[in-house]
């Protein structure tokens, strides 16, 4: 039995009928492999070739990969047209499929308490970010601000979120705050496949509230690579 020479990561050992292998941590950046030859009377040598990959740092602080505070919009900007700005304007070169979805189509951006994503009050409403491109990227976060026209009126937990069909963490069940008092959500997107290239989001609120409305602001998709 041997080991390829400067094997200063792995050992051999013979314990009676077995073998035992041992290979410590890659903790340099480089890929390495080494040979283990394992021998005895009578039949033929076994090559093993050990290979590890390079360790890989874990970046310090997340990158943007997507964000958008709605303030090239105008007052009351319907979501097609907002999509066509959004385009024209390069905003999202790097989101080449990506679009968003509202309905019903009262769904809007408006000005007032700063620029914003308005949901009115009463029916079930549905807002998307469509084929968001998330290739490379791990563990990603989402991060977004609510206000209610009404303040201490309707709880944030009245707002859920998925990702494709999967339900994202519930928001608390704590009311949401008036005029441009925002609150600051964020949320783990959870495991997503490596392989998978673009992702929707999209933020579900029922029937409430029966009067007045709630704002989104700030949406910041976050992940590391």
């Amino acid at each position: 039995m041997a080991v390829s020479e400067n094997a200063s990561w792995i050992t051999a050992v013979k314990e009676e009928s077995t073998v035992k292998v041992t290979v410590e941590p890659n903790e340099t950046p480089d890929a390495r492999t080494l040979n283990v030859v394992l021998s005895a009377d009578g039949v033929a040598d076994v090559l093993i070739a050990v290979t590890q990959a390079g360790k890989k740092d874990t970046p310090a602080e997340a990158s943007i990969i997507f964000e958008d505070s709605f303030t090239d919009a105008t007052n009351k900007m319907k979501i097609p047209n907002y999509n066509i700005q959004l385009k024209s304007s390069g905003a999202i070169e790097a989101h080449p499929n990506f679009q968003y979805a509202a309905s019903p189509d009262k769904i809007d951006i408006r000005t007032a308490s700063g620029y914003s994503v308005w949901f009115p009050a009463a029916g079930d409403k549905v807002f998307s970010l469509e084929n968001l491109n998330i290739a490379g990227y791990t563990g990603l976060t989402l991060s977004f601000q609510l206000v209610a026209e009404k303040g201490e009126f309707i709880s944030a937990s009245e707002v859920s979120l998925k990702v494709g069909d999967r339900d994202l963490e519930a928001l608390p069940d704590a009311k949401l705050h008036g005029g441009s008092d925002y609150t600051d959500f964020t949320l783990e997107l959870g495991d997503i496949d490596p392989q998978t290239q673009e992702i929707t989001i999209s933020f579900h609120i029922g029937e409430q509230p029966a009067s007045g409305g709630i704002r989104l602001d700030n949406i910041v998709v976050k992940g590391y690579r």
